[in-house]
C-alpha cells in the first residue's frame, strides 16, 4: 500500500455538521489534502452519509487523487449516467440517482461506492473542485484502491444489477423507481433481502449480523417513515410479479 492509499472511512457520523447539509466549503475544511472522504452517517437512527471529493488542479501524491467521479443521474423518466470532472461547469446542486459511484484518478484506478440516491452540491472552493454527495440512506464502500467492502455490499451490487435489468424491459416501473426518494429505494431493497434471507436459512444463520442490521433498519423505516416504506415494499411486490 502506497501513502495515497489510506483509508477514509469516518467514524460514525462525527464529522457531520450540527445542522443543515455539509457544504462544500465545509467540506474542503474536513478533508484537508484528502483526495475523498466517507461519512457513514450513524447507523440506526436518521442522518445523511456523505461522499466528500476533491479534484485539484495538481494531484498532491499525498492520499488518491480523483480526477474524476462517474454517477448516475435523473434523466426525465429514467437513469443515466453522469460525471463531475475538470470540464463540468460550476456550482453544481443537483439530485443524483441510485447505482454506483466510480471515483478514478489519473493512472486509471478507481474506488467504488453504491448508493440509493440525493444530492450532489459541487463548487469551487480556493481553486479546488469540492464534490459532496450527501444521502439520506447508506453510501457503501465497494472496495477499489484504497479501501474494502463493506458488509453486503456484493449483494446490494447483485441487486441493483437486476433491477436495472428488469426496469429496462418495463418503462412504467422504469419511471416509477426513477421517481423514488432514495428512502424507499431503500426500504425497497432491505424488503426484498429480508426476504431473500427468509427463503435460505442456512444463509441466514451464516450471514447473521448483516440480517440483524437489515431487520433493524426495515424496522426504524417502517416506523419513521411510513410512506416511503409502503413504496419501497411496492416495488418489491412488482418486481415479484416479473
Amino acid at each position: 500500500m502506497d501513502e495515497r492509499a489510506v483509508p477514509t472511512h469516518a467514524l460514525e457520523g462525527q464529522l457531520v455538521p450540527a445542522s443543515g447539509a455539509m457544504t462544500p466549503e465545509e467540506a474542503a475544511t474536513v478533508m484537508g489534502e484528502l483526495g475523498f472522504l466517507v461519512v457513514p452517517g450513524a447507523p440506526g437512527r436518521d442522518s445523511t452519509a456523505y461522499l466528500l471529493l476533491a479534484i485539484r488542479q495538481r494531484p498532491t501524491l499525498a492520499h488518491f487523487d480523483p480526477e474524476s467521479v462517474l454517477y448516475w443521474t435523473h434523466l426525465g423518466i429514467h437513469d443515466g449516467p453522469a460525471a463531475f470532472d475538470g470540464s463540468v461547469p460550476l456550482p453544481v446542486d443537483t439530485p443524483f440517482s441510485w447505482g454506483a459511484i466510480r471515483v478514478s484518478d489519473r493512472l486509471g484506478v478507481a474506488n467504488e461506492y453504491l448508493t440509493f440516491g440525493g444530492r450532489l452540491c459541487g463548487r469551487s472552493v480556493d481553486g479546488t473542485r469540492i464534490a459532496v454527495f450527501a444521502t439520506p440512506g447508506p453510501m457503501i464502500r465497494r472496495g477499489g484502491h484504497s479501501q474494502g467492502w463493506d458488509p453486503g455490499a456484493a449483494h446490494l451490487a447483485a441487486w441493483f444489477g437486476r433491477l436495472r435489468a428488469c426496469l429496462g424491459r418495463d418503462v412504467r416501473l422504469d419511471a416509477r423507481v426513477t421517481a423514488m426518494t432514495p428512502l424507499a429505494r431503500y426500504s425497497a431493497y432491505l424488503a426484498g433481502a429480508i426476504s431473500g434471507f427468509a427463503e435460505a436459512p442456512a444463509l441466514s444463520a451464516d450471514r447473521h449480523a448483516e440480517l440483524s442490521h437489515l431487520r433493524s433498519e426495515a424496522e426504524r423505516l417502517h416506523r419513521d417513515h411510513h410512506l416511503d416504506w409502503t413504496a419501497g415494499v411496492g416495488i418489491v411486490a412488482a418486481l415479484d410479479t416479473r
